[in-house]
């Protein structure tokens, strides 16, 4: 189907095709259509203008009429996502840039573009922001860290959503800059000339690039450990905030639940009062 709404106790989500109309708002897509490929219980479309939506579970239809989006911002759209960040015009930046952490964390620093050349260090991992060009560039220095290299997709990825709930920013494309292979889009967006890797990069024997390469191997799996672990904590049943009861499946002794997950919606599924998926 190319659109349906889903409606429960605390929220809407509603779902975009593809193929239809881009126009259309989306909440919370990604867990949705997780939940939809794992449990297709049966969708059916709204109408042309979207005011009238179904949703059927088994033999149970829930109809929507005179649906209207709240307006992005607005406070009925917070009030929807349970968000505690409600981001004002004065938050709204086009340039940010981050230096990244061994631990993940990130510090922001207050700079302008016209002074990023001075903040490329080749010891450092840095996350850069421009708004206007709808890029976040990973600026990776020849000698930094091998993990920071490795987490730094992800940091920037969760700095892509957090930006996106804010609806004076772009989804912004990212892209990996290595020092000395910069891309042009990069040179030119910043003024800046290609740094030669060779007048910063360390001699090394070949025991310690053996003794690198072994270092990056056991730090890449550390952390794809530390990810799977906190994968499963967010997912738990524990860490699961129910807004509605549960409703169960005609036929079947499953039971579906709405609720949220450090306040990301989330379904979570039930056979008896056993937790099964979420």
């Amino acid at each position: 189907r190319e659109r349906f709404v889903i409606t429960g106790y605390g929220g809407i989500w509603t779902f975009r095709h593809r193929n239809s109309n881009k126009s259309i708002h989306q909440y919370m897509v990604d867990p949705l259509m997780r939940i939809i490929h794992q449990h297709p219980f049966g969708f059916y479309s709204g109408d042309d203008n979207g005011s009238v939506c179904f949703w059927s579970l088994g033999d149970i239809k829930i109809k929507v009429e005179n649906y209207k989006p709240p307006l992005q911002n607005s406070e009925e759209y917070y009030e929807l996502l349970k968000s505690k960040r409600r981001p004002k015009m004065k938050d709204y930046e086009e340039f940010m840039v981050y230096r990244l952490e061994r631990t993940r964390d990130h510090t922001k620093l207050n700079i302008a573009p016209e002074e990023l050349q001075n903040y490329l260090n080749p010891e450092q991992v840095l996350i850069i922001i421009r708004n206007d060009l709808e890029r976040i560039f990973i600026w990776k220095g020849v000698n930094s860290h091998v993990r920071e290299k490795f987490i730094a997709s992800r940091v920037a990825a969760d700095l892509q959503s957090d930006l996106v709930v804010n609806g004076h920013y772009h989804r912004c494309k990212i892209i990996s800059v290595d020092q000395g292979d910069e891309p042009t889009g990069f040179l030119k967006a910043f003024g800046l000339d290609s740094m030669d890797y060779r007048e910063t990069q360390k001699m090394k024997s070949s025991q310690e690039l053996e003794d690198e390469k072994r270092q990056a191997f056991q730090e890449s799996m550390k952390y794809v450990k530390e990810e799977k672990r906190a994968q499963a904590s967010q997912h738990s049943e524990k860490g699961f905030e129910p807004l509605s009861s549960q409703l169960g499946i005609p036929g079947t002794s499953y039971t579906i639940q709405l609720g949220l997950i450090n306040e990301k919606w989330a379904i979570r599924l039930l056979k008896g009062k056993k937790f099964i998926d979420s």
